[in-house]
């Protein structure tokens, strides 16, 4: 038997008093919120089972109410999506059965095949579920400005009381899930000394901060999206406050792709502003500043600051997530490590040696892989003694689907891409269009700097709403 701590009870009640205050809205309105609040708890819940059967449980009740959402929409005009695409590639999808045939028979347990399919071929759904139902502004706002306020409440609460939050809310949450929730950051050991200051993540209770950082990612998109679409203040400073929020959980690459969203709103709302001679003063300012505070953070780097400085946690949060990659790159003892963005390309090379040269791999594993599922999250749960053998995306993907299968993947990601744009095309939005680049570029991205996405079903979930939001909002704004 379950039993909840308190922050499940808190979700628990206010997500009813809000289905309650509802009650009238149409059925898509229920299915957008149902489908939303499951994925966004999802990870919480998942703290709460005690052995793997309660842990798949708790998964599978999630997933079956998204599939029997995406049941209820499925029709003729979806099969003749899926037939025109059949008609258009031929080759390509014989070719594609074969792949997953032989791919199959690769495996020695078998069952392991249909666990793994999950990952690739499931949470697409969510897109097509988001272009057959029919929702207006209104509907869609509400629920995320739900979401939003409880996001950010939770964020607030651990931010001013640590001790307060987990003595009231992770009542039932073991010392070892709670030490996974937050973590010390590890900065240069060289600057370590006894005076200095190591920053306390705040990844939230929905997940360790890896996956809440990419999940971040995503949701951040859909605040942007959301803004730019009736350009609410709700949604400006709900969307500053969540940047700031991002800075303190300092993941780098996650600033990367949400400050390029950033980066898009202010070009929008100034690029008539921005002539060619106050663009060149912005840039050449923005770089002397810079170039400044490199020479600090470079000495920073390589000597001990003394007490005032390495305490201060600001001076920390910034060193660490806009520096420390570049000085790290030029440092012998940690060129190789996660702090340098070189360093991550060269942990790409390592596993792919390790892959290929290290094992003994035959060719037909490098070309079909060794079984979809035989490096899944699923498998972890389905096998107690499975261990990682990869942490990188790219990798991964190679060891269960080979070269081809990769081929395959990234066509089919190439036809979805074509696709969105062709549609947001359709708006006549420059800035919706760019939004759909942007953000159709996050997977590409994290998946070739080393990072986990696609076993983090938050953001393939959010990832895929927020490509839906474009399409579904600028129609909607179009048809007003």
């Amino acid at each position: 038997m379950l039993q909840l701590s308190n922050i499940h009870y808190f979700l628990i009640i206010a997500t009813i008093l809000f289905i309650i205050k509802n009650l009238k809205k149409p059925k898509t309105f229920f299915i957008l919120f149902t489908t939303t609040i499951l994925y966004f708890f999802c990870d919480t819940f998942r703290f709460l089972a005690s052995d793997t059967k309660k842990d798949i449980i708790l998964f599978g009740i999630k997933d079956f109410f998204l599939l029997f959402f995406i049941l209820i929409f499925i029709n003729k005009k979806l099969l003749n999506i899926f037939i025109s695409f059949y008609n258009k590639n031929k080759l390509f999808v014989i070719l594609s059965i074969i792949f997953i045939c032989v791919n199959f028979i690769i495996i020695n347990d078998k069952f392991l095949f249909f666990l793994g399919m999950y990952e690739y071929f499931y949470l697409p759904l969510i897109f097509i579920l988001l272009m057959e139902i029919e929702f207006n502004y209104d509907e869609i706002s509400e629920i995320f400005k739900f979401i939003f306020l409880i996001l950010l409440s939770i964020y607030s609460i651990q931010l001013v009381d640590i001790n307060f939050y987990v003595e009231t809310f992770l009542n039932n949450f073991t010392p070892g899930e709670i030490n996974s929730l937050w973590e010390r950051k590890a900065y240069n050991p060289r600057i370590n000394d006894s005076t200095a200051e190591f920053i306390h993540q705040f990844p939230s209770i929905f997940n360790n901060s890896g996956r809440l950082n990419h999940f971040n990612t995503s949701f951040f998109g859909i605040i942007i999206i959301l803004y730019a679409f009736k350009k609410e203040k709700f949604y400006l400073i709900f969307g500053l406050l969540f940047y700031i929020l991002i800075l303190i959980n300092s993941s780098r690459f996650t600033l990367i792709l949400t400050s390029s969203l950033i980066i898009l709103i202010f070009f929008e709302n100034f690029k008539n502003k921005l002539s060619k001679k106050n663009g060149l003063i912005i840039i050449v300012t923005l770089m002397i500043l810079y170039g400044f505070s490199f020479i600090f953070f470079n000495k920073f780097h390589y000597n001990q600051y003394n007490k005032n400085i390495q305490s201060n946690k600001g001076i920390l949060i910034i060193y660490h997530n806009f520096y420390e990659p570049i000085t790290s790159a030029f440092d012998k003892t940690r060129v190789k490590t996660a702090s340098s963005f070189i360093g991550r390309i060269k942990m790409i090379d390592s596993e792919l040696h390790s892959l290929i040269f290290d094992k003994d791999v035959k060719l037909k594993n490098i070309l079909f892989g060794n079984g979809i599922g035989t490096h899944s999250l699923v498998t972890k749960h389905y096998l107690k003694n499975f261990k990682y053998m990869f942490e990188n995306s790219l990798v991964v993907f190679l060891y269960e689907i080979g070269v081809i299968g990769i081929i395959i993947i990234f066509f089919i990601y190439s036809y979805f891409s074509k696709f969105v744009l062709t549609e947001v095309i359709k708006i006549k939005s420059n800035f919706y269009l760019l939004i759909s680049k942007v953000i159709l570029l996050f997977p590409i991205i994290l998946l070739f700097t080393g990072h986990q996405f696609y076993r983090d079903y938050a953001f393939q979930f959010f990832f895929f709403f927020s490509i839906g939001m474009v399409i579904k909002l600028s129609k909607y704004k179009k048809n007003l």
